[in-house]
């Protein structure tokens, strides 16, 4: 109970952290840019694109904090562990560490086409630091 409550108070930072920090900056997102700059007019992402500011990332920042904190809680960085997919019947994603998948859930927002990689790198780091001060502050509280 009291990891969930942990893990919770963690994301709900995260998610503050990081739309104040989309609608701080307000950057646009690379479908945009690349249409603006005559790039590539026609390029579609191969996913959504949501409409709000892409900095820093939100998959990345909750991918972020959930490393940071778990492996605070832990005591580890390298806990290997697998996921089942629930819309892909038969497959099993499986991970060294904690970093491993964090970096892979930021990651695969770059390759949907709906962040650069320094809004995935920004929101990885934004999100470690939101965790480790979870972690730190929620403790001493106990």
């Amino acid at each position: 109970a009291h990891l969930l409550a942990l893990f919770n108070v963690a994301m709900a930072d995260a998610g503050i952290s990081c739309w104040d920090s989309k609608f701080s900056f307000w950057l646009w997102r690379p479908v945009t840019a690349l249409r603006e700059f005559g790039v590539y007019t026609t390029w579609e992402p191969l996913l959504f694109t949501p409409y709000f500011p892409t900095f820093v990332s939100g998959h990345s920042t909750f991918a972020g904090a959930s490393q940071a904190l778990l492996e605070a809680y832990f005591n580890g960085e390298a806990i290997p562990f697998s996921l089942e997919s629930t819309s892909l019947p038969g497959v099993t994603r499986r991970f060294n560490s904690l970093a491993e998948a964090a970096a892979e859930a930021g990651r695969s927002r770059i390759y949907g086409g709906i962040h650069f990689e320094f809004d995935n790198q920004s929101g990885q780091q934004l999100g470690r630091a939101v965790g480790n001060h979870a972690f730190a502050t929620v403790l001493k509280k106990r």
